[in-house]
């Protein structure tokens, strides 16, 4: 269960969001709230999902120049306050900073209140984790790394597991930068790379030393058998990175039906199941039997 998925209540975006410190304490009375309600039938708790994400748009730059969210966090704290109110996240639009020394806090806080109930509840976080490789010439990616992951990762070390959610690599340079010239791409403009996937758990693991959850992982492909080359050559990493004696807990896919990908809305096909937009009638894909196959024939502790 994750008690923090991006979206927020409007009075809590309009009231600054995470901006706002009172955030630390409403997040902890609601973690308290939901595990009084759900905590018997939860097997793993994760406090935010992908936290980071703000700090990892900023690597994102536009072709006028600019970083994706610079228009947002420069805004004016009206016109800040309203976009809040508006968007389905109160953590993309504001000082990234800030937000994220407020989530640091509500996470521990949030953690403690999860724990207080619960205290063999496995609690956590779950990151999104790019396999950052450097370019040939002036690399950021240690920076990267240090500034996006770095506090969450460090925070981690105290939690019981830490969530990891990766879809390909990324090129660093002085930014991010775009896929190799003739890369196979997907249907979110990824460069197809199953094999980020071994590099972010063994960089998740050695980092913070504790048990690895692969929360998210998958490809938006409309050729199945692109798909099951990617669970395929994604779950071989897993399997590696076990035989090396690395502490992965368990591999979720993304996700069980085609779903609707936030602002790219239903164009995208991650899933295992299709989905007929007009009758609702779900037909399994190939891709999900081999996923059913592989999980029977490695299971994990």
């Amino acid at each position: 269960m994750t008690y923090s998925h991006f979206t927020t209540p409007r009075w809590f975006a309009y009231d600054g969001g995470w901006e706002n410190p009172a955030a630390v304490d409403r997040f902890a009375r609601y973690c308290e709230a939901s595990t009084k309600h759900l905590g018997d039938s939860i097997s793993y708790a994760g406090t935010f999902n992908e936290p980071d994400l703000m700090m990892l748009l900023r690597w994102i730059q536009l072709p006028n120049g600019l970083r994706l969210t610079d228009t947002m966090t420069n805004a004016q704290p009206r016109v800040r306050r309203q976009l809040r109110a508006e968007m389905f996240s109160s953590f993309f639009v504001g000082n990234a900073e800030k937000m994220r020394e407020t989530m640091l806090l509500a996470h521990t806080k949030g953690k403690a209140a999860i724990k207080s109930l619960q205290p063999a509840l496995a609690t956590g976080l779950t990151l999104a984790i790019e396999d950052d490789q450097p370019a040939p010439s002036d690399s950021h990616a240690e920076q990267k790394q240090s500034e996006v992951y770095g506090p969450w990762l460090q925070l981690a070390k105290q939690d019981d597991f830490v969530g990891v959610q990766t879809y390909t690599r990324q090129r660093v340079g002085k930014v991010d930068l775009p896929p190799p010239e003739n890369a196979e791409l997907t249907q979110s403009g990824y460069e197809f790379y199953p094999e980020a996937l071994e590099h972010t758990i063994r960089y998740a693991s050695r980092v913070t030393g504790v048990p690895v959850l692969v929360t998210e992982n998958g490809v938006a492909a409309e050729n199945d058998e692109r798909r099951i080359e990617y669970i395929k050559r994604a779950i071989a990493g897993v399997q590696r990175c076990r035989e090396d004696k690395v502490d992965v807990r368990g591999y979720f896919y993304w996700s069980l039906l085609d779903n609707f990908e936030w602002v790219s809305g239903y164009g995208p096909k991650f899933g295992l199941v299709s989905v007929n937009r007009e009758t609702q009638a779900r037909t399994i894909k190939p891709s999900a039997a081999l996923y059913g196959a592989l999980a029977r024939k490695t299971r994990m502790s």
